[in-house]
């Protein structure tokens, strides 16, 4: 199942005209989530995209967060970007590429930390590759429990390839190991603890724009 199919197909599940909310924590410098703006575009079309998707990318390190929002890549940056992607979607200016404007407006940066600060509400999809891998196992264990409260009762988790989480299916399910792709577990038993809530100041520091 490519990402271009997953993308379909988690849209022919939504009903028509309802909204779209995507998460990408751990964002970096932007490239996935410029990715993730083109696939769902690419699936139900640009002005549908602008319509109805909002995606929210978060990151703790604000230098990458400035880079992200610029939008602004250059040639080797973009190099395995088909090149009817980049004419589509980017606009040349000088020696960079930028990110559409008008597309640009469906997505929203801000700093976050997933260890402790509040999480995204009523995700659809919840995109996090290559960051819990820095967490020990019982950190990562209270990072999905806070993704799973982020998610809708039917919202997807999508992870790196170097991250499994067998050791926390009664907080996701696998749906396709081989992408790494885990879905929400609908109901927790009465002994599976939720990480503690963020403090009011705390979850304040969450700077989204």
């Amino acid at each position: 199942m490519s990402a271009k199919h997953s993308s379909r197909n988690f849209f022919a599940i939504k009903p028509a005209e309802e909204p779209v909310r995507v998460w990408s924590a751990g964002c970096a410098s932007g490239e996935e989530v410029y990715t993730l703006a083109m696939l769902f575009a690419e699936a139900v079309g640009l002005e549908a995209f602008c319509h109805r998707v909002k995606i929210y990318a978060t990151d703790v390190d604000e230098e990458a967060l400035a880079q992200a929002r610029q939008g602004a890549y250059d040639d080797q940056d973009l190099e395995s970007v088909p090149a009817s992607l980049r004419t589509r979607y980017f606009e040349t200016v000088g020696s960079r590429h930028v990110f559409r404007p008008d597309l640009r407006q469906a997505i929203v940066f801000g700093r976050q930390d997933v260890l402790r600060d509040a999480p995204i509400s009523r995700v659809d999809l919840l995109v996090c590759r290559n960051t819990l891998m820095y967490f020990d196992s019982e950190a990562q264990g209270r990072i999905l429990a806070r993704f799973r409260m982020s998610l809708v009762e039917a919202g997807y988790l999508f992870l790196g390839k170097a991250e499994l989480i067998p050791a926390h299916t009664h907080v996701f399910h696998p749906v396709n190991l081989k992408h790494h792709i885990f879905q929400r577990v609908a109901t927790l038993g009465f002994c599976d603890g939720l990480p503690e809530r963020p403090t009011g100041s705390r979850a304040a520091r969450i700077r989204i724009g």
